[in-house]
């Protein structure tokens, strides 16, 4: 199954074969996904989130000591323009949670126990009567009345192969980015699943079917491409001479060019990025020799040099941002990048698809006027 059908299967309101336990069975998302809505006149906020309840049916200790984990959890905007744009994503800010109540009564909830490791969350599975409910620590925004559309995605899985656990994700809106509940309204809920040992992607979006085959999100665009027709076609002869393919450079050119620019403030001549590529370093040794260069130094530290595997410099990543974004990261940001060192924080950004999503452009086409293959 392609990403798309998943992604729309997921979203389309079935009777499921598992249930979350506690939830009421009266209420619209215990049976599945719950038709979308279009964010209210004069709001200009979303959030993602995702719930993990026990299995309906299952026993109250089946989850003692079970853990669930999280990693790249993202939010796009579908603006009336027609173009995708990310607002929230796990890899440069954080996401919290707590434990709930099964049944939201009075929004009633206790800290759950969650860490951070390489921009995987890891918390323990919910307690009999309470769920595992994750969201950012800040909200995405937009311009109020330019969306029409949000897109959430993320992986899940659990670390216990006996666990009878269920999820699902979702997104609400919000007046605006400094609102807070009940100052919001649902956007979407998708299907429950069943979580497994094996990471999972988990899907939600207020969209319909056709307008998802019709403009899918970044991340589904590559499952869209036409099948080849069973019944070959006869060719034509030519009348020219047929051009030559073009050749696609492998993906690590991209990588370290966008690494390169975020670090050293441009892009490398090519000889430079060919000399990188064919290094044999990886994605981590080569974050890891850029951030140790003066040249780094000079661009995000004031010259001094910066020590790769120190824990990361809050100066350091205002620099990123403010080099690559134009803005200074927001405190919750900021204090997503805490625990990690100056390398993993610069590769965790350098390689987000909130940086992707502004200088991918330059990047590719600096790449495809170079490669020869």
């Amino acid at each position: 199954m392609s990403a798309l059908d998943d992604a729309i299967n997921q979203n389309t309101r079935a009777d499921d074969t598992v249930h979350p336990a506690g939830l009421p069975t009266n209420y619209g998302e215990y049976g599945g996904a719950v038709p979308g809505t279009l964010p209210p006149s004069g709001w200009s906020a979303v959030q993602a989130w995702g719930q993990i309840y026990p299995e309906a049916g299952s026993s109250a200790s089946v989850n003692d000591g079970a853990q669930i984990q999280i990693q790249d959890l993202q939010t796009w905007v579908l603006l009336n323009t027609g173009q995708w744009v990310e607002v929230q994503n796990q890899a440069t800010e954080p996401v919290g949670g707590a434990e709930y109540v099964a049944n939201y009564a009075n929004n009633a909830s206790i800290p759950w126990t969650a860490s951070t490791t390489n921009n995987v969350v890891t918390a323990n599975a919910p307690p009999s009567g309470y769920l595992d409910h994750f969201y950012f620590n800040s909200l995405g925004g937009f311009t109020a009345g330019t969306v029409e559309g949000v897109f959430v995605e993320a992986q899940m899985r659990t670390t216990d192969p006996s666990a009878e656990l269920v999820a699902n994700l979702g997104a609400d809106w919000y007046l605006n980015q400094t609102a807070h509940y009940p100052n919001n309204s649902g956007a979407a809920d998708s299907n429950w699943e069943l979580l497994t040992t094996d990471w999972q992607t988990f899907y939600s979006t207020n969209l319909t079917a056709a307008q998802l085959e019709a403009n899918p999100p970044p991340s589904l665009e590559a499952s869209t491409t036409p099948t080849t027709p069973t019944t070959p076609t006869t060719p034509t002869t030519p009348t020219s001479p047929t051009p030559p393919t073009t050749q696609t450079a492998p993906p690590e050119y991209a990588t370290v060019a966008q690494m390169f620019e975020v670090g050293i403030g441009h892009l490398p001549s090519w000889a430079t990025l060919q000399g990188m590529v064919s290094s044999g370093l990886t994605d981590s040794q080569m974050a890891e020799a850029i951030v140790a260069s003066q040249t780094f130094a000079n661009v995000n530290n004031g010259g001094t040099l910066v020590n790769p595997d120190a824990p990361s410099s809050p100066a350091v990543v205002d620099s990123f941002f403010q080099q690559t974004l134009g803005h200074l990261p927001s405190a919750a940001t900021l204090a997503g990048f805490s625990g990690l060192t100056n390398e993993q924080a610069f590769y965790a950004f350098a390689t987000s698809a909130t940086v992707t999503n502004v200088i991918g452009s330059a990047v590719t086409n600096f790449i495809d006027s170079h490669y020869v293959g």
